[in-house]
């Protein structure tokens, strides 16, 4: 009986073993490679409902289902082998076929086996070979989930530190649509969207669309040149989101201030827009700069009022009949900051008509003592009050200068 089991050992262990070296390595191989984005020939592992439209990673959960059908294919081939009936496969047992012959040579001749001692031995042949495989399984799984959490662990840490790069840099996305942050969501080349194109169960450095088109789930190899748009209203998002900080500028003023001659001399040849972007600066300073259109009387429930970096007030010193009141329309923005972040921003105040102003000295403080001579104190003092910075301007001199200050204001806060 005890060398039956031997001999049970000594044949089935190095099937065992080699079994598990070479589902082993090729599971590992084909896992990270895929992980890493090489390509396989195995088909990809589809992907569970709710989930963006991209194949799972075989780390990510079909690695330990095959750990466990390894396993269970090897007890049964073992149970088959030794005491199963025939089948098409088997024509006949190894316990049949030593069951009829019930003897073994050695070197003094015949020794013939007693059916129980025949039953033992196989029976204890059978147990120390599915202890082996459990063994070896649990080994396998070990290993199999050692490779996983490195993988999970890769995919996480290279999620933080896009997280983090992004928060150094002063990145965020902002939808000029629904004026609110935006989580992008990004379009594969068949139409596809994918909501959540992160490090991840899908993908760690790339991701299998469901049209078998591979996609960067890093913003290090490539994801910022994919069509982006908001995840919540869907509209479509700037080419540099993703790459470039932003800065949100607010122009408001009354219908009869100027402001859309202001917009006009800073935006020509653009045309009129609620949103204008541009890009402004050189390399690390570059700023994608959003200008909002924003008129006295409409601006009370803009959400974007919550994003903005500074604000523009154009004034019109020599106000007309039927003209908004500056410091009804500065009150308005005030109180409308408050209640979205807060106006811990500065202010630019651009003057359009300057007949009546000197052209010397120190502009901004000319121009300050100028409106407080002429019974602009309270609008002067609410600036003042609600605003951590605040410069005066003219139009005529350069219609840019306000958007530079404000950059300015917005880099070294």
């Amino acid at each position: 009986m005890g060398a039956l089991a031997v001999v049970g050992f000594v044949v089935l262990a190095p099937f065992a073993l080699v079994a598990f070296v070479v589902a082993f390595a090729a599971s590992t191989a084909i896992g990270v490679a895929t992980a890493v984005g090489s390509p396989t020939r195995l088909e990809p592992v589809a992907h569970r409902a709710g989930e963006d439209p991209a194949h799972r990673l075989y780390l990510a959960g079909p690695a330990f289902q095959d750990v466990w059908r390894l396993s269970g294919a090897a007890v049964l081939a073992t149970y088959h082998r030794l005491v199963a009936l025939p089948d098409e496969d088997l024509p006949d047992s190894m316990f049949a076929r030593m069951w009829r012959r019930r003897s073994i040579r050695n070197l003094d001749g015949p020794l013939v086996l007693p059916p129980a001692g025949l039953a033992g031995g196989y029976a204890l042949g059978f147990l120390t070979v599915t202890l082996l495989i459990a063994f070896v399984t649990a080994l396998h799984a070990v290993l199999a989930g050692t490779v996983v959490l490195a993988v999970r662990a890769t995919a996480c840490g290279l999620r933080w530190f896009e997280i983090i790069t992004l928060t150094l840099r002063g990145i965020t996305t902002e939808c000029g649509t629904c004026e609110q942050r935006a989580r992008p969501a990004f379009t594969c080349a068949c139409g596809r969207v994918h909501h959540n194109l992160v490090p991840g169960a899908q993908g760690v450095f790339r991701r299998t669309c469901l049209c078998g088109h591979r996609l960067p789930a890093l913003l290090l190899n490539g994801k910022h040149s994919l069509p982006a748009s908001c995840g919540r209203c869907h509209s479509p998002l700037p080419p540099l989101a993703q790459s470039v900080p932003a800065v949100h500028l607010p122009v408001v003023g009354g219908t009869t201030e100027g402001r859309s001659a202001f917009l006009h001399a800073v935006l020509s040849p653009r045309q009129p827009a609620p949103v204008h972007r541009i890009l402004l600066g050189e390399k690390n300073s570059r700023r994608l700069v959003h200008l909002y259109d924003t008129a006295g009387d409409t601006f009370e429930h803009a959400a974007f009022l919550g994003l903005a970096g500074g604000v523009i007030l154009v004034v019109d010193p020599f106000p007309g009949p039927g003209s908004t009141d500056p410091k009804l329309t500065l009150d308005r923005v005030t109180e409308s900051l408050t209640e979205l972040r807060g106006t811990a921003i500065p202010l630019a105040v651009v003057i359009t008509r300057t007949d009546a102003l000197p052209g010397t000295g120190d502009r901004s403080m000319t121009i300050r003592r100028w409106l407080l001579d002429h019974g602009r104190v309270d609008l002067v003092n609410t600036a003042q009050n609600h605003f951590t910075r605040v410069h005066y301007f003219v139009a005529a001199d350069d219609p840019w200068a306000p958007v530079h200050w404000l950059l300015g204001a917005f880099v070294t806060r």
